[in-house]
């Protein structure tokens, strides 16, 4: 299967009213997750939650993450999303090749090409040895022709962009009047603190060297967006200016968490919507009673239980998909039977539904 991307349907998807977005990361890498969140958090903007993204590294691509080819899987009718070439890493699209001669090749490319990079061509690939006056000089023997598409799935130097820290803050206002520092955040959660010391010999210094430690706050959760001093500020040592911004930082995170935790238990109140079908099968995956409570409450009557409950003696459908494969094998109009076998050589047979273009994978049961 080529790799699912949605990118270009998220402004669409939205105003069809899609509030969440689940991003797949559970089997992929640091590097993939974080490339590939940060590509659609950067489509979506900051979003809902507290804070934003102060620092990124890298510009975020989805292609210089793991990807056999991209498919959009029925976002907007029928679409090939199947790469019978090759299970590897196809990457980001390089150019075609230009020349070649003994066991180096050049490719037409605006992209730079470093050692240690990974190339992908007709299935296969290598590894970059080096790069000299354009010419890419392969780690082994490559059987390459002109004209051949020439990917890279190994960006070595955007990997080692990957390894460094991205960092989200959240923004405060700091504000003194009167003697009392105000800490506010982005959320209007706030701490104040009455500030106490003697009248310093030179207050526009003492204002500066205030301003100057409560402003390091780049190892900590918040970053100041607006200064505003409308008061003297009393004599205070280095050291002691340094421990009252941690303590007020301190204060101000376990207020927002006691805050979202407030929030958090508000129960809102509970609609449930009517169900396109009024009986549903195992298909509907019903494995406890709090499950079949919510089925009811929509409006739906639960024939069966959950497969994990209990298996129907009889024939069942294990997978309906839009993924066909006589479509992906052009054999749309073959009569011909086909059986699906998996890595213990157990065979499922394949049912297909030719007016809506979909498969069904079922039990061997019989």
């Amino acid at each position: 299967m080529k790799d699912f991307n949605g990118s270009k349907y998220i402004k669409d998807l939205i105003d069809a009213g899609i509030c969440s977005f689940k991003i797949e990361g559970r089997l992929k890498d640091i590097g993939y997750v974080k490339n590939i969140v940060s590509y659609y958090r950067s489509l979506l903007g900051n979003g809902t939650s507290s804070g934003k993204i102060i620092s990124l590294p890298f510009i975020p691509n989805p292609e210089k993450s793991f990807n056999r080819g991209f498919t959009d899987y029925f976002l907007n009718g029928h679409t090939n999303c199947f790469n019978f070439e090759s299970p590897k890493s196809r990457g980001e699209y390089l150019g075609e090749v230009t020349e070649i001669r003994d066991n180096r090749f050049k490719i037409k490319t605006n992209k730079t090409i470093n050692p240690q990079d990974g190339l992908y061509f007709n299935g296969e690939g290598c590894l970059v040895n080096k790069v000299a006056d354009n010419y890419i000089y392969p780690n082994k023997k490559v059987d390459l022709k002109i004209k051949d598409n020439v990917y890279r799935n190994i960006d070595i130097e955007f990997e080692k962009l990957l390894k460094k820290p991205v960092k989200r803050q959240i923004g405060i206002n700091i504000k003194v009047k009167d003697s009392i520092i105000a800490i506010t955040d982005e959320d209007n959660v706030s701490v104040n603190y009455t500030l106490k010391g003697e009248t310093p010999k030179n207050p526009e210094k003492m204002k500066e060297t205030f301003i100057k430690q409560f402003s390091k706050t780049g190892n900590e959760d918040f970053y100041i967006e607006n200064f505003e001093i409308n008061s003297e500020i009393p004599f205070m040592p280095v050291s002691d200016l340094n421990e009252l911004r941690r303590n007020l930082v301190r204060e101000l995170m376990k207020n927002l968490i006691e805050k979202y935790n407030s929030e958090k238990l508000k129960q809102p109140q509970m609609k449930y919507t009517k169900f396109y079908l009024d009986e549903v099968d195992y298909k509907a995956n019903v494995h406890n009673e709090t499950a079949k409570n919510f089925y009811e409450k929509c409006g739906v009557k639960v024939l069966e239980p959950s497969l994990e409950t209990k298996i129907p003696k009889k024939q069942i459908q294990l997978m309906r998909c839009k993924h066909c494969i006589k479509y992906a094998l052009n054999m749309c109009k073959s009569p011909q039977n086909l059986l699906l076998k998996d890595e213990n050589n157990k065979l499922y047979p394949l049912k297909f539904d030719c007016k809506n273009c979909e498969m069904s994978v079922m039990s061997n049961y019989c």
